[in-house]
């Protein structure tokens, strides 16, 4: 998944609302010294570890659920090692214009909610989760996951990045071409994914990680 829809699995408990954001830039095992050195864990809420152990859940889910096997057999053999990059983009793509589908609130307000939790907190962040942070803020990617074309960007620039050029977005223009029928498996992948991950989230506030 990617960050919408992580925010989105978190609910309302600010730790793990970060936990969403940290656990792309938090390796290791969660009781391990070196997990513990990349954030300053003292400072954040006592349920971030919990909200870090949450998001890995629900990549792990994400990238085992069938249908998510049968979507990535859409995309083209040569960006087969980045599928699920550019499903996770998507997803973020299809959660944005489906978003009163699964909120009462606006997407406005709740990215307002999301951006004022994370800049309450990004100082104690790894300096690349702050400088992410940071870029979430500025260009105000939350509302704007919708545009196909800042996805194409984003696609872009994580392809240079890796050293795959436009691998990605290539990818990622498959699933434009399909997308009535990708819309269409979201629309029947996304609540079953959202009914395991709030009783997991459940769980997890009720017995915290260690």
């Amino acid at each position: 998944m990617n960050f919408l829809a992580h925010f989105h699995l978190a609910g309302s408990d600010p730790g793990f609302i970060l936990g969403a954001l940290l656990g792309d830039f938090v390796k290791g095992p969660v009781h391990s010294r070196s997990f513990s050195g990349q954030i300053s864990l003292d400072k954040l809420p006592a349920t971030t570890v919990s909200g870090i152990v949450l998001h890995r859940k629900i990549d792990a889910h994400f990238d085992s659920h069938p249908q998510i096997k049968q979507l990535a057999a859409l995309l083209p053999n040569r960006s087969r090692r980045y599928n699920g990059i550019v499903l996770d983009l998507f997803f973020d793509y299809a959660l944005s214009c489906n978003w009163q589908r699964y909120n009462k609130e606006s997407l406005e307000v709740f990215n307002a909610a999301v951006l004022n939790t994370l800049a309450a907190h990004k100082d104690y962040f790894s300096a690349d989760a702050q400088a992410f942070c940071s870029r979430l803020i500025e260009h105000n990617l939350l509302e704007n996951y919708h545009r196909q074309q800042v996805l194409n960007n984003i696609a872009s620039r994580l392809g240079q990045r890796l050293g795959k050029g436009e691998l990605i977005a290539q990818a990622l223009q498959s699933l434009w071409r399909q997308e009535s029928q990708c819309i269409d498996s979201f629309l029947t992948i996304y609540p079953a994914i959202q009914a395991n991950i709030k009783q997991q989230r459940e769980e997890l506030l009720q017995r915290p990680a260690p």
